[in-house]
């Protein structure tokens, strides 16, 4: 969306050609319907004027009529999806018939008819055939019925839109959309013809899908497999009417009732056992915890379940269709994290020190030290007595309260020192630790993994040492209810609401106090609702001008709060000042602590909590009129977007945190008496003892908190203009001229 306006103005010559044999006017159907067209001629091959056209479907009562023009020709716009009865009479010809006429949304079915002399009491029926071209249309487009909807693979949440893989132009599977909690409906995002996924257009019976704030082309609603009549996804050539698309345009119809009563029922299960794991994949074999006895693979079960009932409420007048999908999943994602041992904890890095620094006092033309010798440092038991020195170590952590500001001249800590005697060295005395460290800990766990399956870095550190799961329940639900009106003969009118929600329960981190990682990417309850509601009608006013329109509304609002809300954590069990407002729940949780080296602890997720309310208008209002040899089809489509978040998104969110990324506070400088560096032996910098001991002195260098003043709210409204004539200038030309102006 974007604050300023801007325009397109599309102005093409959509079809001019050469028939070797006569043509007929024809209408562009309409994105939600279809249309039957032909010739009707007698046995010797002229035309017959004046001829009466009717159709009907056997299964709905729906009944259209019309009568030839002076050359034959006839149509009948649209027509809703389904299979029809054509039949033509005139005086002093047997009356014609054919049947099984099969009317797919945009599509123009040629039906041309062949009247024999005879009584008007008289019929021939013919059975129509299934038509292997589309030759009334320039479009390039792939329409999906019920039984390749239901019947081909649809992915883990049994989505249509993976069949879409299988249109020509289709690049790749980009994956989903979003995170479960954030897009529940499991939209995947799918580049074609060049462009990215932003670029496609899903409509829903007329209705425009989009999901506002997300990337990629997400749809707000995915309709379930069992509701779904036909899905039709246009990728080049599109007719004036269907604008608002850079790619492809996804047209989704979905079932309606008939005068049948009519009803299924399924069931889909799946869980971690009828799925292999790939041949390296070492964590789903759980091998990477114990190789020699693996175990069960972490559970993921998932149930969909769901039937759906379609029939008349009045016999050719008046029908539903209704339609229920539950999808309940219950896995248990899992990884491991790196949590400090015990040591490092009480204050003891002696372990962690590494090979012994000398000053270089000479070096050769390759610039390796050839004369060195030992840097001595002081001790210190860190209550202010300073003991014997000792050579320097990699991996030495020093007292920040001796040497001189710049860091120089420090002493490294030993506890227990005294005057004459070196104590533990590079162990800090532990009551130097700060009482919020001490908190802290308290809640922060030590390592469950055996020492055995540790990862260490370069400095010895270990990593890895803590396996965590998060349980995960994901609960939703689909209805989708439709009603068809055959008012009159002349009038249809239906409508349609479906209705989505959703529930993403996760339990994050180490415990609900201190938080942590969370393997399964998202924290906390997340509820979503979406609510699609469309009605629309087509009216033929006269047997030359049909109307159609629709009006659809779509609502999505969400709502996420992280696992620890509703307590101040920071402020009350922590005691860290800033953290957190006692006036405003939406500010309540753990804050972010992070420590260099080891995974975060806190709320996770810093944009947590969240509450959107975004919904969209979509209306669009045709005409068709056939004037002589001309066949006129226009006019408007409008889009409104409507965004409403609060949802904190910068530095350490609403709850806060603090960082202890650097570890200067508790290591030496070594300068010279002019300021320079002095050149050693062997490297020497800070490590990750540094860093740690730094966090138990509770000295931070990074602190911060996130707060929201005010909602993101956004709006926009896109503007659609479309014209087409289609001119029958002689028996063998036929010129189609079409404009559509757009406007955001």
């Amino acid at each position: 969306m974007t604050s300023k306006g801007r325009s397109a103005l599309v102005l093409s010559l959509l079809a001019l050609s050469l028939a070797t044999s006569l043509s007929v006017q024809r209408l562009k159907a309409q994105v939600l319907y279809g249309s039957i067209t032909g010739t009707v001629t007698d046995q010797t091959g002229a035309v017959v004027p004046t001829a009466h056209v009717t159709v009907t479907n056997p299964l709905t009562g729906l009944k259209r009529e019309t009568d030839a023009n002076a050359a034959g020709q006839y149509l009948i716009a649209n027509l809703p999806e389904g299979a029809y009865n054509l039949a033509v009479s005139a005086k002093g010809f047997k009356e014609s018939n054919q049947t099984g006429l099969v009317v797919k949304v945009g599509s123009v079915v040629r039906a041309d008819l062949s009247l024999e002399v005879g009584a008007m009491t008289q019929e021939v029926t013919v059975q129509a055939s299934a038509a292997q071209l589309q030759t009334e249309k320039s479009e390039v487009s792939t329409a999906l019925g019920t039984v390749p909807v239901e019947n081909l693979p649809t992915g883990f949440y049994r989505n249509y839109q993976y069949l879409m893989l299988l249109v020509p132009g289709a690049a790749d599977n980009l994956g989903t959309t979003g995170a479960l909690a954030d897009t529940p409906e499991r939209a995947i995002a799918i580049p074609m013809n060049g462009l990215g996924p932003a670029s496609n257009s899903t409509r829903i019976d007329g209705a425009q899908s989009i999901f506002l704030w997300k990337p990629g082309g997400a749809a707000l609603y995915v309709p379930p497999v069992e509701s779904i009549q036909e899905v039709k996804i246009t990728t080049n050539s599109y007719d004036p009417e269907k604008g608002m698309a850079g790619s492809a345009a996804i047209d989704v119809i979905t079932k309606a009732g008939t005068n049948d009563l009519h009803g299924t029922a399924f069931w889909y299960h799946h869980n971690q056992h009828l799925t292999s794991c790939d041949p390296f994949d070492q964590n789903c074999k759980w091998k990477v915890f114990d190789a020699t006895h693996p175990r069960s693979k972490p559970k993921e079960i998932l149930n969909d379940i769901g039937g759906n009932l379609g029939g008349p409420i009045k016999r050719d007048k008046l029908f539903f269709f209704a339609n229920w999908d539950g999808v309940f999943q219950r896995d248990t994602p899992d990884a491991r994290y790196a949590v400090p041992p015990s040591d490092m904890r009480n204050g003891d890095f002696s372990k962690y020190l590494g090979a012994r620094v000398s000053k270089c006092l000479q070096r050769d033309s390759n610039d390796q030290c050839t004369q060195s010798s030992p840097m001595m440092v002081p001790t210190s038991n860190g209550h202010g007595v300073l003991g014997p020195a000792v050579q320097l170590q990699q991996g030495m952590v020093f007292d920040p309260k001796t040497g001189n500001p710049d860091g120089t001249g420090r002493a490294v800590y030993a506890a227990g020192t005294t005057a004459t005697s070196v104590g533990q060295r590079n162990v800090m005395p532990a009551d130097l630790f700060d009482p919020t460290a001490r908190t802290i800990l308290g809640f922060w766990p030590e390592p469950n993994v055996a020492q055995g399956l540790w990862t260490f870095d370069t400095q010895g550190v270990p990593g890895k040492d803590f396996f965590l799961n998060a349980p995960q329940r994901f609960n939703r639900n689909n209805i989708d209810l439709k009603f068809d009106w055959n008012r009159t003969d002349k009038h249809m009118v239906w409508a349609k609401y479906s209705r989505m929600m959703t529930l993403t329960a996760v339990t994050c981190g180490y415990n609900r106090t201190i938080g942590g990682p969370c393997p399964a990417g998202s924290d906390g309850n997340t509820n979503v609702l979406v609510q699609t509601a469309t009605v629309g009608q087509t009216w033929s006013l006269s047997p030359t001008f049909v109307a159609d329109g629709s009006l659809g509304f779509s609502r999505m609002g969400q709502k996420g709060t992280p696992s620890d809300f509703g307590k101040n954590i920071g402020l009350d069990v922590l005691k860290i000042p800033g953290t957190n407002d006692p006036s405003d729940v939406r500010y309540s949780g753990a804050p972010v602590i992070g420590v260099a080296g080891f995974d975060d602890l806190g709320s996770p997720y810093t944009w947590m909590p969240f509450y959107r309310n975004d919904w969209t208008v979509t209306f669009a209002q045709n005409a068709s009129w056939t004037r002589s040899n001309h066949t006129l089809r226009f006019g408007v489509d409008i889009i409104h977007n409507h965004l409403n978040h609060w949802q904190p998104e910068d530095g350490f969110g609403p709850r806060g945190g603090v960082r202890f990324n650097s570890g200067d506070y508790t290591f030496l400088r070594l300068l010279d008496a002019t300021g320079k560096p002095i050149s050693t032996d062997t490297d020497f910098f800070g490590e990750r003892v540094n860093q740690f001991a730094t966090f138990l002195l509770g000295v931070y260098d990074e602190a911060g908190r996130a707060i929201q003043f005010q909602k993101a709210n956004g709006k926009d409204t896109w503007y659609g203009f479309h014209f087409l004539d289609r001119w029958k200038v002689t028996p063998r030309l036929t010129a189609n001229l079409g404009v559509r102006y757009e406007y955001y």
